[in-house]
């Protein structure tokens, strides 16, 4: 209560699903939650005795427009989507008849994927993730509020995915019966006479990719596929890669990127981890087992770290990661840490080159 007159922690109460506080004056701290909640100009007092204050608190704005029952809503696991927020409107929403699908959120609740070829009708992210990364603008945006934005799948878009090409080579095809393939595996269907492709490429180095020169960064492979015809595309897969893709039914306007390419070496070296992340903010944080504090060591920038025990500070029994962070929050687990009494034991996650916002 005594955080109330910040009107985020409103917005996320309200995302919960809680509509009223109640605060007993001769609680302990009653009268500065009072006194607190006086001051947040979006809480009402629906009811003023002389032992008690209830107050209203408005319901989220996200929750507007409702939801049409049967509506397909992914909802983002990303920690810039507040975790109260995601609980809440997944709740609600499941009540109103949604059919909720998205990955896991540790610690709350469990994933639900869609069937292959099939979007959601609805997103909701992060207010700091980016949207074009599954296939929609900021033109799409249908509500914000707590942290998190709503967004709703535009018309032309058939289907938006993370894609993985190992050999720097793929073929897209769009066949006379309407599937639409990826080397031998059939996507979605569609009956346009002609569909745009666009891949989201991760660029280290000078390529050249579809007949068009990319430099270094977040780039956009576009193409035009008629129906019967095929394309293949090569690329030197050391320096660039393709990492997602969105199929449109028709010509779009496709904004440029704001992610940026991440590429990150991991290696177990005995009891040390060998990082290879440039000057990416790299920290390491875990959970001590006896006291099951929350800790946070920044790791030093540089083009190679090293971490063991004797050069970061010193570690109670407990498990730890180590994670990169993004400039707008993304954070990327590299590595997991298990410190013992008998020692420590890492395991390496390798990060493929890819795109981060």
């Amino acid at each position: 209560a005594a955080h109330l007159p910040r009107a985020d922690v409103v917005a996320r109460i309200g995302a919960l699903g809680v509509d009223t506080v109640l605060v007993h004056r001769d609680s302990e701290r009653g009268q500065a939650h009072i006194t607190a909640l006086e001051s947040c100009s979006l809480c009402t007092v629906l009811y003023d005795a002389p032992d008690a204050v209830v107050y209203t608190i408005p319901a989220s704005s996200l929750a507007a427009p409702g939801i049409v029952p049967g509506t397909r809503v992914w909802i983002s696991a990303d920690s810039r989507l507040p975790d109260l927020v995601a609980l809440g409107m997944r709740q609600s929403w499941q009540t109103a008849g949604a059919v909720i699908v998205g990955p896991v959120r540790e610690r709350f609740y469990g994933g639900q994927a869609l069937a292959a070829g099939v979007l959601p009708d609805e997103w909701l992210l992060g207010a700091n993730e980016e949207p074009e990364s599954i296939g929609v603008t900021a033109a799409d945006a249908v509500a914000t509020g707590a942290g998190g934005v709503r967004y709703r799948r535009p018309s032309a878009l058939l289907l938006a995915q993370p894609v993985v090409f190992p050999s720097g080579r793929v073929t897209v095809g769009f066949d006379a019966d309407g599937s639409v393939r990826m080397d031998d595996a059939v996507l979605t269907q569609s009956s346009a006479a002609a569909l745009t492709m666009v891949f989201d490429a991760a660029v280290l180095g000078q390529q050249r990719i579809a007949g068009t020169d990319l430099g270094p960064g977040a780039q956009l492979v576009t193409l035009t596929v008629l129906r019967g015809s095929t394309q293949t595309m090569v690329w030197d897969a050391e320096v660039a890669a393709l990492v997602r893709l969105r199929i449109y039914d028709r010509g779009v306007a496709v904004p440029a990127l704001r992610s940026v390419p991440l590429a990150v070496g991991v290696q177990v070296d005995g009891d040390a981890l060998v990082l290879r992340a440039g000057a990416a903010d790299v920290q390491l944080q875990g959970i001590e087992d006896a006291t099951g504090k929350a800790v946070t060591h920044p790791l030093p920038a540089a083009t190679t770290t090293r971490v063991a025990a004797g050069e970061v500070p010193a570690l109670a029994t407990g498990h730890y990661q180590v994670v990169v962070m993004t400039t707008h929050g993304q954070r990327i687990v590299v590595a997991n840490l298990w410190v013992t009494a008998s020692g420590w034991r890492w395991q390496a996650i390798p990060q493929p080159l890819t795109l981060v916002y």
